[in-house]
């Protein structure tokens, strides 16, 4: 009995010594990608970043301003640019160019000394933004499981042939101050004149970290969120939204809308196909930012593809995001 006794006690005390540590740990599984659509024409995509506890560095939202804005990057985590041929810096920010950075003044303030517009500069912040012009590969259709995505990469291949541009130039503003960057894509190659265009806007803040999925950088986390706008080429309203400044005859109109369609549009991507296309993008950004910029380049040279940024869970996280909701 004696024996018994000692070998429960010793059992009760390892359990409870298996119970105390497993309450303290972190879970690893990294937080859900969310994802709602606004209206017919535009949705938005959240991601939290959340270092590990193990990591020796914590993730600044400068830093993961600097990797979003980073064109040499570009083509590691955004899925619409394959490749990036050339970047232009249109304009600096504001300490490179006096007329970007200097104030604006009412013809009443331009009456005062140039002292007082001194006082007044060192007052305002200094606005903190740089165009930026890329030439990149033709985008990238996102793919679906319609008979229409082998069709679209099919007549891809043949504008190719005959002649069609095969670069496309993309605009992207950086507002590194504001935690805010803009990247205007288009066209896409899904229709014979005109293609979609994507407006793109990445919000970054710094918010509370969830104890559920671990708690990095002092209890915070950045969120980085995308606001998608599709819009046709020459549309005023947007994705399926009604055109407008048409002046042919109603007849006409229904002609040619039968004709487009036929021959054109239904074998465009959905709203759906794009938000699934931007939720990967914004999983390998997420991946991206928490190996960090170093990470994929040694002595100077790029060493990571594009592959190699893809999700390590090793589950299909596609279902677990509210893509219409």
């Amino acid at each position: 009995q004696f024996v018994s006794s000692l070998r429960n006690k010793k059992k009760r005390q390892q359990t409870s010594s298996n119970n105390v540590p497993t309450a303290a740990l972190t879970n690893p599984t990294r937080p859900p990608i969310r994802a709602h659509r606004v209206r017919h024409d535009k949705y938005i995509v959240e991601v939290d970043i959340m270092p590990s506890s193990s990591s020796s560095t914590n993730v600044d939202i400068r830093d993961a301003i600097d990797i979003l804005a980073n064109v040499e990057l570009l083509h590691l985590w955004f899925e619409p640019i394959p490749a990036v041929f050339d970047a232009c810096t249109k304009d600096g920010s504001g300490n490179n160019l006096q007329s970007s950075s200097s104030p604006r003044t009412s013809p009443a303030n331009s009456l005062h000394s140039s002292n007082e517009d001194n006082h007044n500069y060192n007052n305002v912040r200094q606005y903190d933004g740089e165009w930026i012009e890329i030439s990149s590969s033709l985008l990238a259709l996102p793919s679906d499981a319609r008979i229409s995505s082998c069709l679209r990469a099919t007549s891809v291949g043949i504008r190719k042939l005959i002649g069609f541009p095969a670069r496309v130039r993309s605009m992207m503003f950086v507002e590194r101050s504001a935690g805010r960057v803009g990247l205007t894509l288009g066209p896409y190659p899904d229709r014979l004149f005109h293609g979609t265009m994507a407006h793109h806007t990445f919000h970054l803040s710094v918010m509370a970290g969830d104890e559920e999925y671990g708690v990095g950088m002092g209890g915070q986390k950045i969120v980085i969120m995308d606001e998608v706008r599709l819009q046709r080429e020459g549309d005023e309203v947007g994705l399926n939204g009604k055109r407008n400044g048409y002046c042919y005859c109603a007849l006409f109109r229904v002609f040619f809308a039968l004709f487009e369609w036929i021959t054109v549009l239904w074998y465009q991507p959905d709203l759906a196909s794009y938000m699934a296309q931007t939720i990967s993008s914004m999983e390998k950004l997420r991946t991206l930012i928490e190996r960090g910029e170093s990470a994929a380049h040694a002595g100077g040279e790029l060493v990571m593809e594009a592959d190699d940024w893809e999700s390590g869970d090793g589950v299909d996280t596609s279902m677990q995001y509210p893509l219409l909701g």
